[in-house]
């Protein structure tokens, strides 16, 4: 088509559709397909707050290393700035791999969302593969562990390798390319956003596996960042967890409940009664029976048989969030032969889906450098959580055959002049203080707010009110007059665990 044509053509569209119909600045032979629409949206959050904003899909390409790749559809909301004179937009990059921006927007986090557009537009994106944005990438595959035996880590890892297997094997068949499907892509397409909205510059604000893709968009599109807020920081080499680390945070936990007269008399060594637990149940396994929640029938039971594996497990899964002021009532409970919560929640997890092929293969990608598996080895069996932290990887990342993205990336940032806000939480024990301090080693500029008490997710923002009006300060000004909180530590009455 004549270039004059194509001009008429594009005139044509823009009056249809008006200007939230805008081409990336791409090469001319992809003008016409990476496009972005904008449509007037009322944004409804979880408690029903409302607020107009826009609705947006991004159109780019599944896998920009193949030139006839086709093309896939990201989603996100814009809510515009409420300033005279906005700053550049704000992305929120959400965690996972495989957590949506927009659910989290509507969320405990909508107060944040809407007080950060006092500085820009903010935009919750649904990255490839999640949320809104198409295709959705979900297994459909469960778990299927036998509820009659104890959990053993390699026979989930295999019985998950199988379901992974069996899940690629679908995607690949309805034309998805996954190879595609990596953290350097993700930074791609927050680069191609910037580019479809016309912005000279994007701010990011990232939580976890976000902090992760906010480094790697800084390593490949730093000039065209303007300030970043990363939160528990998961650095490039941080997918697979160290055991001695989240060790140090268990010994931390376990200090300041020797010291809560809440729980210190019936939990005086949280350490020594885990570690002695864990023996006994790897000697001898136990048996519970429970309501079974797959019938509807109150009246039906099921057995579950908990072992050393699935104490860890069950371990984890609140020391590792923000409920770790329920661990010693988990561990006080257990002593007194009370497994109801663990055999209901390790009979859930036996029968719940696998998860999402984006996180299998965006985490597999990203692998681990070899001195990180060495150190990974030497540690794990002396941990009292022993490997668990680190779930099904890497030994699962085979069934997907990921491209692995290499050392250059898991190096990280270097030298960059780009302003970092760094967020961490003292109790974090998936995304410990000490990650963060390593990825500032890569900044001119950062600065890094410790919370005192805090854990991983929620508490990272919502702790304290000064932690938004620090995010405030800096997105403004680029300084922040606080780098230490401390927010209350108190932990939960073992008594009230099970109730």
């Amino acid at each position: 088509m004549p270039k004059s044509a194509c001009a008429v053509v594009w005139l044509l569209l823009q009056s249809l559709l008006g200007s939230s119909f805008v081409p990336l600045a791409a090469a001319a032979k992809d003008e016409a397909e990476r496009v972005i629409t904008l449509d007037p949206y009322t944004f409804v959050s979880a408690k029903n707050d409302s607020v107009a904003a826009e609705w947006g899909v991004l159109r780019v390409p599944e896998n920009r290393a193949n030139p006839a790749s086709r093309h896939i559809e990201l989603a996100f909301v814009r809510f515009k700035s409420t300033a005279e004179q906005p700053g550049p937009p704000i992305v929120y990059l959400a965690g996972g791999p495989g957590n949506s921006g927009i659910a989290a927007a509507r969320g405990t986090r909508f107060p944040l969302f809407m007080a950060l557009r006092s500085v820009g537009d903010v935009i919750a994106l649904d990255p490839r593969g999640v949320g809104a944005s198409r295709p959705l990438l979900d297994c459909e595959e469960t778990e299927d562990y036998p509820l009659d035996q104890p959990g053993d880590r390699t026979r989930v890892v295999n019985l998950v390798r199988e379901k992974c297997h069996k899940c690629m094997a679908r995607i690949r068949q309805q034309g998805i390319d996954l190879d595609g499907y990596s953290v350097d892509a993700s930074a791609d397409d927050v680069d191609d956003l910037r580019r479809a909205l016309g912005a000279e510059s994007l701010s990011l604000w990232g939580i976890s596996y976000g902090t992760t893709l906010g480094l790697d968009i800084i390593r490949l599109h730093g000039e065209r960042v303007h300030k970043a807020i990363l939160a528990g920081t998961e650095g490039t080499d941080d997918m697979l967890k160290k055991p001695a680390r989240v060790d140090s945070i268990l010994a931390l936990v376990s200090s300041l409940a020797s010291r809560d007269p809440a729980v210190a008399s019936d939990v005086p060594d949280l350490i020594g009664a885990m570690r002695t637990q864990i023996a006994a149940l790897a000697r001898q396994p136990v048996r519970v029976r429970i309501a079974d929640a797959a019938t509807e029938d109150p009246a039906d039971s099921v057995t579950v048989v908990l072992g050393a594996y699935d104490y860890q497990w069950a371990a984890y899964r609140l020391f590792g969030t923000k409920d770790y002021e329920w661990l010693p009532g988990f561990v006080w409970t257990v002593g007194q032969g009370d497994f109801r919560w663990w055999a209901e929640i390790v009979a859930s997890e036996r029968r719940s889906g696998i998860g999402s092929a984006m996180t299998f293969h965006t985490d597999c990608a990203s692998g681990a450098s070899a001195e990180r598996l060495s150190q990974i080895a030497a540690e794990r069996d002396a941990a009292v959580l022993g490997d668990v932290p680190n779930l099904v990887y890497p030994e699962v990342c085979d069934a997907w055959g990921s491209p692995d993205l290499g050392e250059e990336f898991r190096r990280g940032v270097h030298d960059s002049p780009v302003p970092v806000l760094f967020i961490s939480g003292s109790l974090d024990a998936r995304t410990p203080p000490v990650q963060a301090e390593i990825a500032r080693r890569g900044f001119r500029r950062s600065h890094h707010l410790v919370i005192e008490g805090a854990a991983h997710s929620d508490p990272l923002f919502l702790s304290s009110p000064k932690i938004l009006e620090t995010m405030l300060e800096f997105l403004k000004t680029g300084e922040v007059s606080i780098t230490q909180l401390s927010t209350p530590i108190q932990f939960r009455p073992v008594r009230e665990f099970d109730d």
